[in-house]
């Protein structure tokens, strides 16, 4: 006979799920734009808690356009992350302009995503994910991001003031994980008390409430200019995010666009070109 779970033990059931995308992206039209990229391997730690336990390394799909074998010697490049659920290929459309703005690009399959290894991720770990790949990459000067993505971006560009990236766009992100585990599918069909103890499910696995990873409010401390696109009308994280980066940020500008929702403006044509003009000017 199976036991109805303790508000504890549902909690950390409900946390696991927080942790692992309900599905990989196997878009046929977004595979193809990868299809003509050298592959790299990225070498990378995973970070499911902190303090962070040693783990062995997982391999991270990465893809190269127009780049020499050599990473020491790469041209400029531009870094493409994607966002959750998402892979590499979404952020296709940024590729040829960004190439013929004379930028070497790149991109790269986060932690659990596309046809990177792991089943799980945070943001902790995602910021190490970009971290290893701007490190073995090699010239990385500038980071584009969606979503997950920029904020994971956004929080190691923070804390991270030495990487040699010079220039960040962060396109429809959210600001800090409490918004995540308010509005994820699993947490809105928990009850306050278990909502409370999902918390402290993190707070015991990570060490900090979910509220105190606001990586808008850590960006204060990022040194680098930015370009903050958000739509007015994004369904999936309101404008007010974009807005307070850009309250944040010291050095960043904001592009809000309309009817472009949370995804439309990685291939809108609008959108990529200032984001192109922005990291070329």
């Amino acid at each position: 006979m199976n036991e109805t779970p303790t508000v504890d033990e549902r909690a950390n059931q409900l946390f696991e799920l927080f942790l692992t995308p309900q599905a990989r992206d196997t878009s046929p039209k977004a595979l193809r734009l990868l299809e003509n990229a050298r592959r790299v391997a990225i070498s990378h730690r995973q970070i499911l808690e902190w303090p962070a336990i040693s783990r062995p390394p997982i391999k991270l799909a990465g893809f190269v356009w127009d780049g020499a074998p050599d990473a020491a010697n790469a041209a400029p490049t531009a870094l493409l992350v994607h966002g959750w659920e998402l892979q590499a290929g979404r952020m296709g459309a940024f590729v040829p302009p960004l190439l013929a703005a004379g930028l070497r690009v790149a991109a790269l399959d986060m932690p659990a995503h596309g046809q990177s290894e792991g089943s799980q991720a945070t943001m902790l770990d995602w910021a190490e994910a970009i971290k290893n790949a701007v490190q073995q990459m090699g010239n990385v000067k500038a980071v584009v991001a969606h979503s997950f993505g920029g904020m994971s971006a956004a929080w190691l560009l923070a804390h991270e003031q030495n990487l040699g990236v010079e220039k960040l766009v962060l396109m429809a992100s959210g600001t800090d994980v409490e918004f995540l585990i308010r509005n994820s599918p699993y947490a809105q069909s928990a009850g306050l008390e278990q909502m409370q103890a999902m918390r402290e499910a993190f707070r015991q696995r990570v060490g900090r409430w979910p509220a105190e990873f606001d990586a808008a409010q850590e960006a204060a401390n990022m040194k680098i200019p930015a370009l903050v696109v958000h739509d007015v009308r994004d369904p999936i994280v309101p404008f007010a995010h974009g807005e307070a980066y850009v309250r944040a940020i010291p050095n960043a500008r904001l592009l809000a666009t309309s009817g472009l929702g949370h995804t439309a403006g990685l291939r809108d044509v609008d959108v990529v070109a200032a984001a192109v003009a922005f990291l070329a000017d």
